[in-house]
């Protein structure tokens, strides 16, 4: 085998705060259903199961993955020597880093990983309080890298799937002031990066821009609807700033919101 040398990209995750790396056997005796404020990774590692997750049921086997994120009820079925292992996590690269997998809220649990019980096995036995930490993080990082999502290659009926959502989010929610790209990929569970690439590939234009033009084309049907107070125009078309909202308006329309409301009212009076 030759030298190989591979550049690495920047770290895009940042901090991660490790909590637990369990090896649970004595599943039956915990209280359901469960529901946690931090990440939880799964895998299973000997008997079957089921998970009940988001309205959904999944089977469990020897070397399936799930992933539970902050917030989420779930409950668990399980044979009598059902096993399964954990890791938790939290912090604030904790969303960016699960945001880079396959991983998400709609494809929560991945089966036929056995290969990796072994190595969470043979760490867990290692583990001191002098490498617990650095011990988990390798574990856990490890196991994400098998589905790092390659953005080049996600499905088109996936990229339409997750291009309708966000659209359907964004014509319901425009009117929010803190509406962002950042507050949807944080609600998707996906990067910014990749979702604004994805944005302007199904849209051709970009979020900002989509977004602007949902909100002008509900300020027009405020006017129409006899509204002529530009700051509550503004506030309610999701624009803290009615100066902001004006200049907005009038790259759209080719008019201030002033003299749009005189356009129309003189119309109207005709």
């Amino acid at each position: 085998m030759r030298s190989i040398c591979q550049f690495l990209p920047e770290n895009e995750y940042q901090s991660i705060q490790m909590v637990y790396f369990v090896y649970e056997t004595e599943f039956h005796k915990l209280k359901q259903p469960f529901i946690h404020a931090i990440y939880y990774i799964f895998l299973i590692v000997k008997g079957t199961g089921e998970l009940h997750m988001f309205d959904a049921s999944y089977a469990l086997e020897p070397g399936t993955v799930f992933i539970v994120f902050p917030g989420t009820k779930y409950t668990m079925k399980g044979s009598g020597d059902f096993v399964y292992m954990y890791i938790s996590f939290m912090g604030d690269g904790a969303r960016n880093l699960i945001a880079q997998t396959t991983l998400q809220a709609d494809n929560p649990v991945i089966p036929h990983f056995n290969h990796l019980i072994g190595f969470w096995r043979s760490s867990i036995q290692r583990i001191q309080r002098e490498n617990a930490n650095i011990l988990s993080e390798c574990v856990l990082l490890y196991t994400l890298s098998f589905f790092t999502i390659n953005h080049e290659t996600v499905p088109e009926d996936k990229k339409s799937l997750i291009g309708n959502n966000v659209l359907k989010y964004i014509d319901n929610h425009y009117m929010d002031q803190d509406l962002s790209l950042k507050k949807i990929a944080g609600i998707f569970a996906y990067s910014e990066k990749y979702l604004s690439r994805l944005f302007k590939q199904s849209e051709a234009i970009n979020f900002s821009e989509y977004l602007n033009k949902q909100r002008i084309a509900y300020a027009i049907q405020c006017v129409e609807n006899s509204m002529d107070n530009i700051t509550d125009i503004a506030h309610l078309c999701g624009y803290s700033d009615p100066l902001y909202f004006s200049k907005v308006f009038k790259k759209y329309t080719g008019l201030s919101p002033k003299d749009y409301i005189k356009k129309y009212e003189s119309a109207e009076s005709q």
